[in-house]
């Protein structure tokens, strides 16, 4: 029960940073917000002292206060100082919309426009919103990202002025699903009409690309759903279906006799190997293995080397079995379709482990392996277990 009791308290601690419940769709960040919030951080400023001279830097000089960071074409604020952007550091302080450093994702996603909780997007990024045109001014939010793993989250607005565009907006950035640091920056870019119409473009083909979401994760196992054939789809490919030129680039690959005169091809790439089960004339493969040893590639339902146990656990339906105290095995779910295991070793390691019986009768298992005091994931293994 203790062991049960340890899993549920590792895996709550990871939603505390889960993707946005949406709610009434907050406004759009405006010129006005930024503006105002960018000069009443200088107001502050210049009714303070610098903690030390200020240093020059590749962001030009860093003027150091007790509640943030001014980079500044000069050493020092007066009026014909040029300041590019402030890095806001203040413990405990609130900076805009309830954001601080020290906010989660899921707080600051929420608190501005968000299309759609999956995030949809490519690999490396999410259009948050799209408001506005070139004629107008544009307002946009996005979100850098590797994978599931959200970098940095940026609220821009190009305004209208004079001749060209202001750019101005708030940068977040973000280190496991906390914000680490959270910066303001207002330039007078000069940017012309046509360099606007480009990115506004570019912005609205980015916002049409969906072929990448944010896996569902949730606290309530019952909200999960079991891993099933969909799931097999990953990396590029099709593990039900897969042939040896659909992988990903090989780097070598050797025969081995199976000792029934069939034979196993093993290949090996950057961070992954596959083992697929050939004819006597070593032809017809059929993949049986594909395990992901690097963080190149994601797994089913878009685990990675480096997960936490928390993280991957919250993205497959549990809590429909009970745990085992003996084996130290919790049945996450078990039907005539597949089942799911949670094992915790006594050298500390834990396993995750996801059966699913195919149309063609075929059993795949997806095991996922967790190592060190974290527990992160080290390895990910999909095989064939029978036909």
């Amino acid at each position: 029960m203790f062991k049960r009791f340890l899993a549920l308290m590792i895996t709550a601690a990871l939603l505390l940073a889960a993707l946005p419940v949406l709610a009434d769709k907050p406004a759009a960040l405006t010129y006005d917000e930024i503006t105002g919030l960018f000069d009443s951080l200088l107001e502050r400023a210049a009714a303070s002292q610098m903690l030390h001279e200020a240093e020059e830097t590749e962001e030009g000089y860093a003027l150091v206060y007790d509640f943030a960071t001014i980079y500044a074409d000069k050493p020092e604020l007066t009026d014909g100082t040029k300041v590019n952007s402030i890095l806001f550091t203040a413990e405990n302080e609130e900076l805009i919309r309830g954001t601080s450093p020290y906010s989660t994702l899921n707080e600051v996603l929420s608190a501005y426009p968000c299309r759609d909780e999956s995030l949809p997007g490519s690999y490396t990024g999410s259009v948050l919103y799209l408001e506005g045109s070139p004629n107008e001014g544009i307002r946009f939010g996005y979100v850098y990202r590797d994978g599931q793993q959200a970098e940095t989250i940026c609220y821009e607005v190009y305004a209208i002025s004079g001749a060209g565009y202001d750019d101005c907006g708030i940068m977040y950035t973000v280190s496991e699903d906390m914000i680490g640091a959270i910066r303001v920056f207002n330039l007078t870019s000069g940017l012309s009409y046509e360099e606007v119409r480009s990115l506004f473009s570019d912005m609205n083909e980015d916002y049409a690309d969906t072929t990448y979401r944010m896996a569902k994760v949730s606290y309530n196992g019952s909200e999960l759903e079991k891993m099933n054939v969909n799931d097999l789809s990953f990396a590029g490919f099709n593990y039900l279906s897969a042939a040896e030129n659909d992988l990903p680039e090989m780097l070598e690959d050797m025969w081995i006799s199976n000792g029934d005169e069939t034979w196993l091809h093993r290949i090996d790439g950057d961070g992954w190997y596959a083992i697929f089960h050939a004819d006597k004339d070593r032809k017809n493969g059929e993949l049986v293995m594909f395990s992901i040893t690097g963080d190149t590639f994601e797994g089913p339902r878009y685990v990675r080397i480096g997960d936490s146990y928390a993280s991957d656990y919250n993205r497959f339906r549990n809590g429909d079995g009970e745990f085992d105290a003996d084996s130290m095995t919790e049945v996450l779910y078990e039907d005539e379709n597949g089942s799911g295991f949670s094992v915790f070793h006594d050298n500390g390691s834990a396993e995750l482990r996801y059966d699913v019986v195919t149309g063609d009768g075929r059993k795949v298992q997806m095991l996922l392996n967790y190592s060190g005091e974290t527990m992160l994931l080290s390895e990910i293994t999909v095989h064939t277990l029978s036909e």
